[in-house]
């Protein structure tokens, strides 16, 4: 969008500014998907030579922290988002975009995360005395 809109002689300003908006949206969407689905990059090379008991206890502790980072995150933005719909800031660019639109979607992914991150504790401790790991975790 840069590219075609410097060409065609709009602001800069607001093609970068658009630009970073439309990139946070498409990284919320695509945190969540890749979780959901289980396509994020994993390194469980060290995780496998230890025996299914301790990869279990390995996956809840990693649920755990994954949880907890989360969690401090979705506070972060959701203060953020807070105070800019609370004060009704605004970028100080030529379009004057509301901020709490972008962080808002910072506060969603990192809130599906979670939800993400629950999942998969729920399904760790559940599975504890199901059948044991094929591989590594998610």
């Amino acid at each position: 969008f840069s590219f075609l809109s410097r060409n065609m002689g709009w602001t800069t300003t607001f093609s970068e500014e658009f630009t970073r908006y439309v990139v946070t949206v498409i990284f919320s969407i695509a945190v969540g998907y890749t979780a959901l689905h289980g396509k994020h990059v994993c390194t469980d090379f060290m995780v496998l030579k230890l025996s299914s008991a301790k990869q279990r206890i390995v996956a809840i502790i990693v649920d755990v922290i994954n949880i907890v980072t989360f969690a401090f995150f979705a506070v972060s933005a959701h203060s953020m988002w807070t105070l800019s719909f609370q004060w009704g800031m605004k970028s100080n660019t030529d379009i004057a975009f509301p901020l709490w639109i972008p962080q808002g979607f910072f506060y969603l992914s990192f809130f599906l995360l979670i939800a993400r991150a629950l999942i998969d504790l729920i399904t760790d401790i559940y599975a504890w005395n199901g059948p044991q790991p094929s591989g590594g975790h998610h």
